[in-house]
Order: C-alpha cells, then sequence, then structure tokens
C-alpha cells in the first residue's frame, strides 16, 4: 500500500478519525479510525439508506472531549453529488423552487435543476457553519481550524453534460479548474 497524509498524520501521533457519509473512503482512511456513519441509519437524518450530512456529527461531541492530545477529523459529505441532489437536504433547506425531484435530472428544467443544487450548497453551508461552531466551542482545550475542500465540480446540463466523472481528456473546462 502507499500511504496518505492521515497515515503520515497518524504515525506522528496525531489522533485520526474519518467520519463517512459518502459511500466509503476508497482506501484513504484504511489504515485510520473510521466509521460509516450511514450506516447507523438514524432516524430522522437517514432514509432509503442515504443520510443528510448532518449525520456526520454524531457521537463527535463526545469524540473531541475524550481526545487527548491532538486530532485530525476528516468529515466525509455527500454534500452537493447527483444525481439524487434533492436527497441531499432536508425539506427545511429547500429555500428555491421549484426543483428537480427525480434522479432523471435531464428531464428537469433547468431552473428546476439549477434550484435543487442551489438547496444543496444552503445545506452545505449550514454544514460547514455547524463544524466550525462546534470548533469553536472547543478553542479553550484546542488550537483549532476548518479545512474545506470539494473533490470534484459538477455539470448541470451545459453542453449537455450531466453530473461528473467525464474522462480528463474530454471534461469540461469548467471541471479541471
Amino acid at each position: 500500500h502507499q500511504e496518505g497524509v492521515l497515515d503520515i498524520i497518524q504515525r506522528a501521533g496525531i489522533n485520526v478519525l474519518w467520519n463517512d457519509n459518502d459511500g466509503g473512503c476508497k482506501g484513504a482512511c484504511d489504515r485510520v479510525p473510521h466509521q460509516n456513519v450511514t450506516a447507523l441509519n438514524l432516524p430522522g437524518q437517514c432514509i432509503n439508506g442515504e443520510c443528510y450530512d448532518e449525520v456526520l456529527f454524531h457521537g463527535l461531541e463526545e469524540y473531541i472531549n475524550n481526545l487527548q492530545g491532538d486530532g485530525v477529523i476528516v468529515l466525509h459529505t455527500i454534500g452537493s453529488h447527483g444525481p439524487t441532489y434533492y436527497n441531499r437536504y432536508p425539506p427545511q433547506f429547500r429555500k428555491f423552487t421549484p426543483t428537480c425531484d427525480t434522479n432523471e435530472i435531464q428531464t428537469c428544467s433547468k431552473e428546476q435543476l439549477v434550484n435543487t443544487y442551489d438547496n444543496t450548497l444552503v445545506y452545505v453551508d449550514y454544514i460547514v457553519d455547524k463544524a466550525i461552531n462546534l470548533l469553536k466551542e472547543h478553542q479553550d482545550k484546542f488550537t483549532t481550524s476548518l479545512v474545506y475542500l470539494s473533490d470534484h465540480g459538477e455539470s448541470l446540463g451545459e453542453n449537455g453534460i450531466y453530473l461528473h466523472g467525464l474522462p480528463y481528456a474530454i471534461a469540461p473546462d469548467s471541471q479541471k479548474q
């Protein structure tokens, strides 16, 4: 196996925790403590095997309170992944309407698709804010910081292209910049 940054951080004596809500870590967390929070199937946060990203905070307060020494916590969000954008946020985050409430996004109008995607961003903002506030609550014990990274861009029908995952050679520039 090839070591990743989390392996190196852990080898340096820093506690690592990977909480996953996006179908696995694809090897990035194999050698560090990790949990698939989707499998918890928490009522009100999970429906039909998919969970809202707020599930990532389950047990996190207790983990931080018991943390001895430095720590790195990864919250692997499902975020704005399609095509089921409408499943990525609870109803109270449905700020933009009309929405595209199907995984057959090519059947939705541009307005519906963009509104639904924008609702995912409203929820992502909420999740990031919740993480910031959690860290602020522990500033007396730890020096805290938050890094937010997106793993890819997303196309919403521009030039007939939807979602992500096109080979780099033919992916639109907007997904490579």
